[in-house]
This record gives structure tokens, sequence and C-alpha cells, in this order.
């Protein structure tokens, strides 16, 4: 009778562990920047307790923080729900949102991005980048991508290959030197104007236009300022 006890009093533990919520208190550690802490507080701290249970966190779906000023949306990774983020217009230097996994809608335009995190959010449906100092983007994952916009930043590559369902592509205002949307069978629109490429001529003024990337075809190019273009043999 004693050995059974034991064992159903380990059971009962066992059980007690496993249901317990988590808890992530809403402090300086877990969100640094005070403007985002005090928004998480008044939409998702429902009984004030400065915590979140994981029944207030099931519920944060959507977050809306455009033009508030924020640095930092650290502890953003704690929204394991979350479907709908809007950060426009704010001061963040980098966004990692790679632990939303369920993330369909992502707006982080018009910040000073530096550095964006997609990788695993593999539910993206709408990415909107632009106006930010990307240097690189991996979308690579966002294989449900239909929507994306990362126009004015300072991108050297681009792969969309595994982007299938992609219908709209604004991609202008880069330093993309290929795209490849060959893969892309579902594109309706693709905006990729005015991507630059620097060169540097030579002492007399010439640049062979046969060291350009890709398959350049002078004839084709037009409204040249500054210089010329001469077909040599």
């Amino acid at each position: 009778m004693k050995r059974k006890w034991i064992i159903l009093t380990a059971v009962l533990l066992l059980c007690l562990c496993a249901g317990a919520a988590a808890q992530v208190e809403i402090n300086k550690t877990n969100f640094p920047d005070g403007t985002f802490r005090a928004y998480v507080t008044r939409n998702f701290d429902s009984n004030s307790d400065k915590v979140l249970s994981d029944a207030e966190i099931a519920l944060a779906t959507r977050i809306d923080v455009r033009g508030m000023g924020i640095q930092s949306l650290q502890g953003i990774e704690y929204f394991a729900a979350l479907e709908y983020l809007d950060c426009y217009d704010n001061n963040l230097t980098s966004l990692d949102v790679s632990r939303c996994t369920v993330l369909e809608k992502l707006g982080c335009v018009g910040n000073s991005l530096t550095s964006l995190d997609v990788s695993r959010c593999t539910a993206l449906k709408s990415l909107y980048c632009h106006g930010n100092n990307l240097t690189s983007l991996d979308v690579s994952r966002c294989t449900a991508l239909e929507w994306l916009e990362c126009d004015g930043n300072n991108l050297t590559s681009l792969d969309v290959s595994r982007c299938t369902a992609l219908e709209w592509l604004y991609c202008g205002g880069n330093n993309l030197t290929s795209l490849d949307v060959s893969r892309c069978t579902a594109l309706d629109w693709l905006y990729c104007i005015n991507n630059a490429y620097n060169i540097q001529v030579t002492s007399n003024g010439f640049f062979n236009l046969r060291m350009l990337p890709g398959n350049f075809v002078p004839s084709r190019a037009y409204n040249w300022t500054g210089g010329s273009v001469s077909v040599g043999a």
C-alpha cells in the first residue's frame, strides 16, 4: 500500500508540473523599451498583475504600435500567437520575429532597420519592409508569401525562388544586380526600377560595359547622364 501511495504521489506531482502555466513578467528585462512595455501592459495584462499568463499570450494576436518612437521590440518573441504586427515609423534598428511562427502580416516600414529576421515565419503572407537600411533579407522559408515590398533599402541580392505564391513584388531602389522570378508563377506585379550598381571608370574616363553583371544590353539603356555609350568592335 505504501508503494502505491508513493507512485500515485509522483504521478500527481508530474501532472501538476505539466499543467503549470508559463509566466512572463512585464519588466525591463523582458521588455526593455518603456513605450512597448506600457503598450503590452495596457493591452494584454488583463488582470493587471504585471505578468503575462499563457491565456493572456494566446489572446495577443494583433499588435499595432505605429509611430510610437519605439527603439526596441525585444519581448515580441513571447507572443507565439501573433498574426499581425504593425510597427511602421518607429526607431527600430533590428527586428527579430523568427519565433512568431504564425505571423501572417508584418509592416515595419520607415524605421532604420539593418537586420530583419523572418527565418521561421512560414505562415507570413505580407511583408512590408521598405524604407529601411537592410543590406540582406532572407525570405527563403516564407513559402506562403504573397506580397513583398522591400524597395528603398540597400539590398544587393534577393532570393525569391521558394516564394512560389508571390503575387506582388516591389524591390526598386536597392542595389540589385540580378533578380530571378522564374519560379514565381503567380506573380502579377513586379516593380524593380532604380536599382543602382556602382562602377569605377578608368583614368581616361572609360568603362567597359562587358564588366557589368548579368546580360546587360547597351542598346536597351537610355537617358544617360554625364556620359555616352559607344559600341566598339
